[in-house]
């Protein structure tokens, strides 16, 4: 047989020709896969990268809602207060609304709160909406609080309405006796967008902001006056060194010189043409040549573009505005209530007094540093034999004050001759008819900073007096609630000190009411050799510190021999100045202080030192959020 041996590579090839096929099949099908896989992969991978975003945008819009209850707690909260000050009925029974029965007429309150609400929705407005606040992973929030049908430019969202502002709780005001507290409530809105990319979530939460009304308190202002002048009748003039961070009010008129004073809280100004206030032109006094021209509220405003500033290069900086049509707060009459408080469970003596305070152990030795004081003491001798002294001690017993009196026979007292009567209650009121000396501990060094504390953390005193109060040393806090002071920087930048212990609960009151306060000065007294010891009681460090709140009803805070002397630095005060004139404290040409006043922001929040003197307005002395539950779209 012969064999056809042409048909084996044919067949071969054949072979071949399937097999390749197979494989290319074979790879589209893998390749087929692999796209569907990569597809797959890329769709999860953006959908995750969009649940993260969607999840960053939620994020925000949480952190956006956080962001208003601080400040309805914070800095709304101050404006509340202000917007309060100027609009509630503060001599009739209700603040708000009318009614002669136990409860306002619901309707009138509600008519009262609307001026307060559109108030507040400017606060707001300003607080929010010209603003993007950004986070760390680039997220972006826009937000707008209603307290009215419309907040920043936009109208509330359809589904949703504002209830009435109402009142929640609180007594009558009937003229008698102490002024009841009431409590307020207007309704609100917030709505936040979170943004990440191309995901937004918006969330919104309905609430009532709710406010206890109660009297005002003095010590609420970084400077009051209640004649803009010296005693001597001399103009005060705001000059470009001159910088309050606190809220500032004249029952008279400013007198605004060139240069760009700094306001960084409310200016408000009542526009009396005498002491009492029989008339008012509400008006502000500048610069025209030699004289000084009356401009109404309208035609003057802050900062370098104003149409005053551009005419007589008046440019004050007012961070919350100026208003010339302010109420009148008449000064206290008498100071009876710090009299009684001192005789029913203070320390009162009907005598000029030397007063001298300081924070120690139970000892009165001075504490290891870093370890609080569990004590405060206080040293009062007469005036007329500052051999003849008390010490008592104060500490905290079941959160309230109390006060012993050291029983000692010796006329010097020290640690080693303790002998302590028996605690009995203490609320914090120190009264004599003068205090010929007022003051802390020796410094150990030249500096303010080596002046020991005068008033112990837990420690709220008010030194209070008919007559004259001369301060000769330092008066600082253990707790200090700020660090650092308000000042221009040397390119006109405003530094304002860091308030971030604002729970701290040392608190100090110096109250005159028919006398001055004054930083005792000796003018011959200007080294350690030439002063006597006498002197160098009387005259206070150079650089003095004074931590609390200073008021003088028909006086002034001042500086004894201002005019006379060597530079002494500045009075370093954190607090408030209230006076009924505007008392010197040096001259221009370099003799006496300079001030350095740094405002005490605990007192924009309703913290007073015990028994100090109210005024007849209301103000918010306590603020409440209610929010009822967070909604996303």
């Amino acid at each position: 047989m012969i064999e056809d041996t042409c048909s084996q590579p044919e067949q071969r090839r054949h072979n071949q020709g399937v097999a390749l096929i197979s494989v290319l099949l074979s790879m589209a099908l893998v390749l087929a896969c692999l796209g569907l896989l990569a597809t797959r992969s890329m769709q999860q991978i953006q959908s995750s990268g969009d649940s993260m975003k969607m999840s960053a945008a939620t994020l925000a819009s949480y952190s956006g809602q956080n962001m208003v209850t601080k400040a309805l707690k914070g800095t709304i909260r101050n404006d509340l207060t202000q917007a309060v000050m100027t609009t509630s009925h503060s001599t009739s029974r209700w603040s708000y609304g009318t009614g002669t029965g136990t409860v306002p007429d619901a309707a009138t309150v509600d008519t009262d709160l609307a001026i307060v609400k559109t108030r507040l929705q400017g606060f707001a407005d300003t607080a929010f909406c010209s603003g993007t606040p950004t986070f760390v992973d680039k997220a972006t929030i826009n937000i707008r609080v209603h307290f009215t049908a419309t907040a920043c430019g936009q109208a509330i969202p359809s589904n949703i309405s504002l209830p009435p502002g109402r009142f929640v709780e609180g007594a009558p005001r009937n003229g008698t006796g102490s002024v009841a507290n009431q409590t307020y409530s207007l309704p609100y809105l917030v709505v936040v967008t979170g943004n990440k990319g191309k995901s937004k979530r918006l969330t919104t939460l309905l609430g009532e902001y709710q406010f206890q009304v109660g009297r005002s308190s003095f010590a609420r202002f970084g400077l009051f006056t209640n004649v803009h002048q010296s005693a001597a009748g001399s103009d005060v003039v705001f000059t470009n060194n001159i910088l309050y961070d606190g809220p500032v009010h004249t029952n008279g008129k400013f007198y605004f010189s060139t240069g760009t004073p700094y306001f960084g809280s409310y200016v408000t100004s009542a526009g009396c043409n005498n002491s009492t206030c029989t008339t008012q032109t509400p008006s502000v006094k500048i610069p025209s040549g030699t004289q000084a021209a009356s401009v109404a509220n309208t035609a003057f405003s802050g900062g370098t573009n104003s149409s005053n500033c551009v005419q007589y290069q008046v440019c004050p900086e007012l961070v919350k505005g100026i208003d010339f049509n302010a109420s009148y707060i008449p000064m206290p009459t008498n100071s009876s209530n710090q009299q009684a408080a001192a005789q029913a469970d203070g320390i009162y003596y009907a005598e000029s007094r030397t007063l001298k305070m300081w924070a120690a152990d139970a000892n009165g030795a001075a504490p290891a540093t870093g370890v609080a004081a569990t004590a405060q003491y206080i040293q009062t001798c007469k005036t007329s034999n500052t051999a003849v002294c008390e010490t008592w001690r104060i500490t905290m017993v079941n959160g309230q004050m109390v006060k012993q009196k050291n029983t000692s026979t010796t006329t010097t007292w020290g640690t080693a001759t303790n002998s302590w009567a028996a605690a009995t209650s203490f609320n914090g009121v120190v009264y004599a008819t003068a205090f010929s000396r007022l003051g802390g501990p020796d410094r150990t060094g030249t500096t303010p900073a080596t002046a020991p504390a005068a008033l112990a953390s837990f420690a709220q005193i008010t030194v209070a007096s008919d007559g004259n109060i001369r301060i000769n040393r330092d008066l600082k806090y253990e707790d200090t609630p700020c660090s650092g002071s308000l000042a221009r920087a040397a390119n006109g930048t405003i530094q304002t000190a860091t308030c971030n212990n604002l729970g701290a609960d040392n608190i100090l009151g110096i109250y005159s009411q028919n006398g001055s306060v004054s930083v005792a000065s000796q003018s011959s007294c200007v080294s350690s050799t030439s002063c006597t010891a006498t002197q160098k009681l009387d005259h206070a460090p150079n650089d003095v510190t004074i931590q609390g709140v200073v008021m003088s009803s028909t006086g002034e805070f001042n500086v004894e021999s201002y005019n006379s002397g060597l530079d002494r630095g500045a009075i370093n005060l954190l607090g408030g100045v209230i006076e009924n004139y505007y008392g010197p404290v040096g001259t221009t040409g370099g003799t006496g202080f300079k001030r350095s006043f740094t405002y005490d922001q605990r007192l924009l929040q309703g913290m007073s030192p015990p028994y100090f003197p109210t005024t007849p307005n209301d103000e918010v002395t306590a603020v409440f959020t209610k929010g009822y539950g967070i909604k996303e779209q």
